[in-house]
């Protein structure tokens, strides 16, 4: 017997006063991205955060260092004149 089979077997035993809120969980299932997300688009999502993150290195490579004290004492200033 397969899972839908199963699921058919249940849902028949099922008395109808619970059925709208079977109908209803099947439908937020079905609307949900997760339900239909394949591994290898998660593979995919993971593979283009990667790029991302290693763009932003190159970037970051490019502007050089950066005085972290400096700027944050710039900042403060700034936002509080202190």
């Amino acid at each position: 017997m397969t899972l839908k089979e199963e699921a058919y077997a249940l849902i028949e035993k099922l008395p109808d006063k619970v059925m709208a809120d079977v109908v209803q969980m099947l439908k937020r299932k079905a609307e949900s991205p997760l339900t239909w997300k394949t591994p290898e688009q998660d593979r995919m999502r993971k593979m283009e955060a990667l790029r991302e993150i290693q763009q932003l290195r190159r970037d970051a490579r490019r502007f050089g260092s950066m005085d972290y004290a400096t700027a944050r004492e710039e900042a403060m200033f700034e936002k509080y004149g202190v």
